[in-house]
């Protein structure tokens, strides 16, 4: 791994700690003593992108995770993401998991999930990209149903992963 490669992981890390941990305490106080809500299931939660963030030869595209029905539930893990064209056809293998440590996130109003789904920039030399997909197809962790998320990507250089869920404000 070259020198840029792993300053550009390094300072992807801190930010990754920093968003788990407050996920954590979001999660845990906001429950504490109390039973959490039974886990997510199909309908109750709608995924969307924010945009996507350029930086460190990286590109970084946060996905949120909200209720649909106003009542709480959780997820625990990692979402499944493929990246798809137009007619909805995968582009490639799946986004690999990073190896973070999931922790399990209450979706209620006022709060929303979050994981990153990361590629190398292309712009940078970051290798072999492939065509520009018109969007992703997202399962929320635990769930069947995949939801369409419209966001241009390009996966270059081989590296498309995803981060697990954590919890965050709602914006």
């Amino acid at each position: 791994m070259n020198r840029y490669r792993r300053l550009a992981l390094h300072a992807l890390c801190l930010p990754i700690a920093v968003l788990l941990a407050l996920g954590y305490v979001a999660t845990t106080s906001a429950w504490a003593g109390a039973r959490p809500p039974s886990p997510c299931r199909d309908g109750q939660v709608t995924v969307s992108a924010g945009r996507p963030d350029p930086g460190a030869g990286q590109l970084s595209v946060p996905l949120r995770f909200s209720g649909s029905t106003g009542a709480a539930c959780s997820l625990y893990g990692y979402p499944g993401v493929s990246a798809v064209d137009a007619h909805g056809r995968q582009v490639g293998a799946p986004a690999q998991r990073n190896g973070q440590q999931p922790v399990n996130v209450v979706i209620a109003p006022g709060v929303t999930g979050a994981a990153t789904v990361t590629t190398a920039d292309g712009t940078t030399g970051g290798g072999r990209c492939r065509p520009v997909a018109a969007g992703l197809r997202v399962y929320p962790p635990g769930l069947h149903r995949s939801q369409y998320v419209p966001v241009p990507l390009r996966v270059c250089g081989g590296e498309f992963g995803v981060g697990p869920v954590t919890a965050t404000p709602a914006r």
